[in-house]
């Protein structure tokens, strides 16, 4: 009797399929690998900590932990470039408004069409400023206080009324 002999005794007889149990066993040992691969490279990694008891429930709670920091994390750098990219394209907008290539009733606009649209936002610039903006903040000096500029302020309007005839109390 040789080993096919056997395994058709056993199919017949007892109804065990040997080939079907061999590719059982197969299958066995490539999850088994497969877990302790995970279960190595996650020890090795410092980002889980597992112990030679943990089972396979625990790796698979240790891969999706890592998968749902791993996209919270994704969606935190995304987030943080998007708002990087929107402080750079303000940024230019307002120097193109300050050296007079965007009008500042334009401003919005501009931002809108260089976050959207970077392309046709630098073929709309014109090359040349199309407005010279003052860069004036207001009369009074940059030193004074307050209520120094509101006392020269009222003694002006006191002098302008006494000379157009007008008494001041």
């Amino acid at each position: 009797m040789d080993l096919d002999d056997l395994i058709a005794i056993l199919r017949d007889d007892h109804g065990i399929d040997v080939p079907e149990l061999q590719r059982q066993a197969a299958e066995t040992e490539a999850v088994a690998a497969l877990s302790n691969s995970l279960r190595d490279a996650l020890g090795e990694s410092d980002l889980v900590q597992l112990s030679a008891e943990s089972t396979d429930e625990d790796i698979v709670g240790a891969v999706s932990t890592l998968i749902e920091t791993n996209v919270a994390l994704s969606a935190e750098i995304a987030s943080t470039k998007e708002a990087a990219r929107v402080d750079a394209a303000t940024a230019e907008v307002d120097a193109k408004v300050k050296s007079g290539h965007i009008l500042p009733a334009k401003r919005e606009k501009f931002l809108e069409l260089r976050l959207s649209n970077e392309e046709l936002f630098n073929d709309l610039l014109p090359e040349n400023p199309i407005v010279a903006l003052s860069a004036e903040e207001g009369i009074e000096p940059a030193d004074a206080s307050p209520g120094e500029v509101l006392d020269s302020e009222v003694a002006r309007y006191v002098e302008s009324a006494k000379a157009a005839g007008i008494t001041v109390a």
